[in-house]
């Protein structure tokens, strides 16, 4: 069923991720060396970076767990998960928001990809949001195809931002 297949694709996904952990915390040690002018875009930069590291251990522990490798509440840890993604993406907004803002020219060659990477940050957070439990934003009001829809919006941004 396709429902298994999205299962198996998630799986896979968190194993492949569990490579990525010494190229975050590299780019942990980069960013300290080279720091942002604006001092809301160096801290937004920080956030993003050291909470993205969080999340990685986060996730990884969450996936062991939900595995039976080591024992532990995956549903809570996924759920940490959401929570440090969407500051992440809150974080990501409100620095690119401030990369537009300081552009000198707004011809459409100068700002397209800054444009697209906060359209798709925000489609990811509007999306994110909506799996917060209930009573936090605007979780559980949007359609399951809204969603998804705002979630393959930044998907097919994030793959058109790498060709």
């Amino acid at each position: 069923s396709l429902k298994a297949f999205a299962k198996q694709l998630s799986t896979a996904r968190l194993v492949f991720k569990q490579f990525n952990h010494p190229e975050t915390l590299r780019a942990c040690l980069r960013f300290m060396e080279k720091t942002p002018e604006d001092a809301v875009e160096r801290y937004c930069t920080y956030t993003v970076t050291g909470v993205n590291t969080v999340y990685g251990m986060v996730e990884s522990v969450a996936w062991l767990s939900e595995a039976k490798i080591i024992s532990g509440d995956s549903v809570k840890l996924f759920r940490w998960c959401v929570y440090l993604w969407l500051v992440v993406l809150a974080a990501g907004i409100i620095r690119q928001g401030r990369v537009l803002a300081r552009k000198a020219e707004w011809s459409l060659e100068k700002v397209k990809e800054d444009v697209l990477l906060l359209i798709s940050l925000c489609c990811d957070f509007i999306s994110g949001a909506n799996k917060l439990p209930p009573g936090l934003l605007w979780a559980g009001q949007l359609r399951p195809r809204t969603a998804a829809k705002l979630s393959l919006v930044s998907s097919i941004i994030g793959f058109y931002r790498t060709l």
